[in-house]
C-alpha cells in the first residue's frame, strides 16, 4: 500500500513510464526518434519509461502531442491501479499529491 508522497511519486512515475514506452511502441517509434521530436536526447527517454524523471508538465504534454495521445492516457493505468486500494482519505491525498506534481491548482 501506498503509504507517503515519495510513494506516490514513484508508482506515478514507474505507470507514467510503461505508458510512455507503450505509446512509442505504438507509434513505432524508437527512443532516439522520440527523443529528436520533443527535443530530448535519447537517454532521457530511456529514463522517463524506466520512471526515473519526474518531468515537468510540458514534457508530458510534448510527449503525448508526439505520440498522438490525449494527456488522460498516461493517467488511466495510474488511477486503476490505486483507486481499487486506497481509501477515501488516501484517495484524496494522491489526487493532492498528483495535482502538486503537475503543477495544477486546486
Amino acid at each position: 500500500m501506498i503509504t507517503s508522497p515519495a510513494q506516490v511519486k514513484q508508482a506515478f512515475l514507474k505507470s507514467l513510464g510503461r505508458q510512455i514506452r507503450r505509446a512509442r511502441r505504438d507509434a513505432d517509434l524508437t527512443q532516439d526518434s522520440l527523443a529528436k521530436r520533443i527535443g530530448v536526447r535519447r537517454a532521457q527517454i530511456g529514463r522517463m519509461e524506466k520512471g526515473a524523471v519526474d518531468m515537468p508538465a510540458s514534457k508530458l504534454v510534448a510527449l503525448a502531442l508526439a505520440l498522438h495521445k490525449p494527456l488522460n492516457y498516461f493517467m488511466e493505468p495510474y488511477q486503476r491501479e490505486t483507486t481499487d486500494v486506497l481509501t477515501d482519505e488516501e484517495r484524496l491525498e494522491l489526487e493532492d499529491t498528483l495535482r502538486h506534481l503537475l503543477g495544477k491548482p486546486e
